[in-house]
């Protein structure tokens, strides 16, 4: 009978005449708490308003994957072209008809109250006499009610939208209050802690920024922001004769008040090389070629590998050596100029976008440079120097050489270095500790409810 072909549904459960319905109605819910519809519980918001012209509205959006209601903008009611909306309350339950089936359901907050929403959300009261709001919540966020939804959207691709009358007539598994109460507070246990533990690693982050700039003695100034109509540059410091390029000069200029002597990148590289511009494989065949998305947080990546194949003077030219330093010379405004250092065995070579730096170790440590590059101070050099083009932001050979780098001894930058790593694994090991916690509050509330 696991693979008949009839399926026996009671008359009063037929909500929709969809033969996917009518197959797919259980959810896999556990029967140890009643089913009911969500109609029980929630009620439709029916409060409509008629949009002004000369008034001001606060529009919502609802972001997917369970992330939450919020304000999407606020612009006058002329520029609103459809003139009926629905107008929202604090703790009211939003859903969108065309995202549900992405996880986009949220309680607006008390924030938004007054904002207005099209006829595209869904708005309903809960009836906190029969649900948590906190329960509700984290119902409709687990996989399963989601994909649930994602079957029971129709429509065209792109397009595709549940209606409210399924929405409300799917049935969940409604506890005692007072176990609603034990289920979310289970849950918020393991998840603050969790969040207790992300914003340690943020401030532990945060502080390596403190601790280069007070270790190499350097005040970021916001005299770098200022656009000078009329900056002097010593003609011995000229290297490029554009207007950007001449003020930029005169605005690093903080960096020269640190305690260490400065130097342009150019005098501590032994070699300096742009990457490969034949095109790569996803078929596994050849060597792995390393691109812009495989460097993550001053840190190489390898998780998403695309493949090149090569004749063997060529993979000798451009095989990547261990403490190699990667620079990222084009991307979006953000993450051009990401490095990292290459520390991976076997035989890889890299893309057009990349830049390979060899540096002369007897003057500079790499990772003492990587994490310069991609510390604040590093970053105010990249954004200065960065131009745009066509969307993405480029930078040279030439112009990476020409980047101000404080040159402790040493000794002192294999320090600062270990130092600045010791911190980074603290923040991977407490981010590493809340993921598996919120992976745990996640399931531990699922399998209250899933079979």
């Amino acid at each position: 009978m696991a693979n008949s072909l009839l399926k026996l549904v009671k008359f009063k459960e037929v909500a929709n005449w969809s033969p996917h319905y009518l197959i797919n109605a259980d959810i896999g819910f556990l029967k140890r708490f009643p089913l009911v519809k969500i109609s029980m519980f929630l009620k439709k918001n029916k409060t409509q308003t008629e949009i002004k012209d000369n008034e001001s509205y606060r529009r919502v959006t609802i972001r997917m994957n369970n992330n939450g209601v919020l304000l999407r903008d606020t612009v006058d009611g002329k520029q609103i072209g459809t003139k009926r909306q629905f107008v929202i309350k604090g703790g009211q339950f939003l859903v969108s008809k065309i995202d549900a089936r992405n996880g986009a359901f949220g309680i607006a907050p008390d924030s938004l109250d007054g904002a207005i929403v099209t006829a595209d959300f869904l708005s309903f009261n809960i009836d906190k006499s029969l649900i948590n709001p906190l329960f509700l919540e984290l119902l409709t966020s687990t996989k399963q009610f989601v994909d649930y939804c994602q079957g029971e959207s129709s429509g065209t691709t792109g397009r595709q939208r549940i209606n409210e009358s399924t929405f409300l007539n799917i049935s969940v598994p409604l506890p005692p209050l007072n176990e609603q109460s034990r289920i979310v507070e289970m849950f918020y246990s393991k998840y603050n802690k969790a969040q207790k533990l992300e914003e340690e690693a943020n401030r532990l982050e945060n502080s390596i920024e403190t601790y280069l700039q007070k270790e190499l003695g350097i005040e970021i100034v916001d005299s770098y922001k200022k656009n000078e109509k009329m900056v002097i540059i010593k003609f011995m410091d000229l290297d490029r004769w554009g207007g950007d390029s001449l003020k930029n000069k005169e605005k690093l200029s903080f960096l020269k008040n640190g305690k260490y002597k400065v130097t342009e990148l150019k005098n501590i590289i032994k070699f300096i090389q742009y990457g490969l511009s034949e095109k790569a494989n996803s078929s596994n065949i050849g060597i792995p070629m390393l691109r812009m998305n495989n460097i993550n947080n001053a840190e190489l990546s390898i998780d998403n590998l695309k493949y090149i194949n090569l004749s063997n003077q060529i993979i000798e030219k451009t095989k990547l050596n261990k403490n190699d330093l990667l620079f990222n010379r084009t991307n979006s405004k953000e993450l051009v100029g990401k490095t990292a250092v290459f520390d991976k065995d076997g035989v890889y070579t890299f893309a057009s976008y990349l830049i390979r730096i060899k540096l002369d170790e007897s003057k500079c440590d790499v990772h003492y440079l990587n994490y310069f590059l991609n510390s604040r101070i590093g970053r105010i050099q990249i954004d200065l120097t960065s131009r745009q083009i066509t969307g993405q932001a480029n930078i040279n050979s030439k112009e990476l050489q020409g980047f101000i780098v404080p040159l402790p001894s040493l000794s002192i930058q294999k320090q600062i270095a270990s130092n600045v790593e010791s911190i980074r694994k603290q923040v991977k090991s407490l981010r590493s500790e809340a993921e598996k916690l919120r992976v745990g509050a996640k399931e531990a509330f699922t399998r209250e409810l899933f079979s």
